[in-house]
């Protein structure tokens, strides 16, 4: 294991930690839980020569069939002695871990990688950097570490984009931030009308929570209509915590990228602008769940001009020394305007899927193939291996010879009864089929 020198953490808790210990105690585990159980997707992410610290032990199986996938080797993974959700915390404090770190960085320094940048991966960069050297890739300088949090803050890119011209392309739906849960209720009820909704959501929620979708028709408006908001609220206390946005419900064209489409970028060390790839996002009631990548996903008009929006946007991260990846998440309003409604500063749930294609089919796959991934499909009721998944999906598994098939991206999964895939196939009705007939053998 002399050959490794990047070091990556599979912090995604960390990533909205106020957020998760913010929720009641069974499901703040919960999150915590599955999110550790989602590391394992990450091993798609990375490259030869690689310590993977990950919240959740990996089998030799599934890390044998990554491997095999996309040529991993050397790859050395180790899980620390607790698992209470903050990673890079959790690693300062377990010395065999750290006595292995500084070991590694001896001769060259450790590139330092993450899911997120956050607060307690500088925290754990800073402790290293005593030891050894420590290089930060694809995260922002020390002096630049708050842009994550600011632009990855769904109030924090609403400030950005309401101080851009016209010009740029930039925009979100008409709204306002509050630090006031009833002024946010007042002001959504003063937008409810017969033809007009809200969506109502905190400053940084999670896997759905903290998102109030309120389309037209909702509330009736012959009754009090901020009882009905706050019912439809609830009582949990981040919508106190935080700030809370209201904006204007926007009625999305499924027919463009899903009615949400997407962009994820790589901001290199010096400044340079990458594009990684588009897609829909399949997201059903403000929850994401995978997504759909080739080119029957967005029409070309479409994506001109999500890539104006999204390179303008770029530009400004970048000026503001942000480095690393983030993505742009759209609203595909049926009167024709891309509405940006949130932009994460880290890796996503499809940074896989897009390393995945690349390693298996070069980097011309968008013009190749049609992929569709899922990243909690629920399995019906049972115990499901591995062995068993494989053995049931073996005719359809993905086939280097034929370039196409189901790659499974998490076995830790299974566990919660869910299965976490890519479908790879020629073209979009190929791959639906693909899913198609893996529902039926699962069924």
């Amino acid at each position: 294991m002399n050959q490794i020198k990047n070091v990556y953490l599979s912090n995604i808790s960390e990533d909205v930690w106020a957020f998760i210990d913010s929720l009641p105690a069974k499901v703040k585990q919960n999150e915590i839980e599955e999110n550790a159980f989602l590391s394992d997707r990450a091993l798609f992410t990375l490259e030869p020569n690689t310590l993977f610290i990950s919240n959740k032990s990996i089998s030799c199986q599934f890390l044998d069939y990554a491997c095999s996938l996309i040529n991993l080797d050397p790859i050395e993974i180790v899980t620390p002695d607790s698992h209470e959700g903050r990673l890079s915390l959790q690693i300062m404090n377990d010395q065999k871990l750290v006595d292995r770190l500084v070991h590694l960085g001896k001769q060259n320094g450790i590139n330092l990688r993450a899911y997120s940048s956050t607060t307690e991966f500088y925290q754990l960069a800073e402790f290293l950097n005593k030891k050894v050297k420590v290089n930060l890739p694809f995260s922002p300088t020390y002096n630049h570490r708050n842009t994550v949090d600011l632009f990855g803050s769904k109030g924090g890119i609403r400030g950005l984009v309401e101080k851009q011209p016209l010009s740029s392309g930039l925009k979100m739906a008409p709204g306002k931030i509050f630090t006031d849960k009833k002024e946010a209720i007042n002001y959504a009820s003063e937008l409810i009308s017969a033809s007009q909704g809200v969506v109502i959501k905190t400053n940084r929620g999670h896997a759905g929570m903290g998102i109030v979708i309120i389309p037209p028709g909702k509330i009736d408006l012959n009754r009090k209509k901020e009882d009905q908001i706050e019912k439809l609220i609830g009582f949990d206390q981040y919508w106190d915590m935080f700030p809370v946005i209201v904006e204007k419900f926007i009625d999305v064209d499924p027919n463009i990228g899903g009615g949400f489409p997407n962009l994820e970028y790589l901001i290199m060390p010096d400044g340079d602008l990458n594009l990684l790839y588009s897609c829909g996002m399949r997201v059903t009631n403000g929850v994401f769940s995978g997504v759909e990548i080739g080119p029957e996903a967005i029409s070309p008009i479409v994506l001109e001009k999500m890539l104006t929006i999204g390179n303008n946007l770029g530009i400004l991260y970048s000026k503001a020394g942000y480095r690393g990846y983030f993505d742009i998440d759209f609203a595909a309003g049926r009167d024709g305007n891309l509405y940006i409604t949130e932009s994460n500063l880290r890796q996503t749930g499809g940074s896989h899927v897009y390393h995945l294609a690349k390693q298996l089919l070069g980097s011309d796959y968008p013009n190749q193939t049609y992929l569709i991934s899922d990243n909690t499909f629920k399995l019906p009721a049972g115990e499901w291996t591995l062995a068993k998944i494989f053995k049931i999906l073996k005719p359809l598994l993905y086939s280097v010879a034929k370039k196409s098939g189901i790659v499974v991206v998490s076995e830790n999964m299974l566990a919660r009864g869910q299965l976490s895939y890519v479908a790879i196939g020629k073209n979009r009705k190929d791959t639906n089929k693909l899913v198609s007939d893996m529902i039926s053998r699962l069924n």
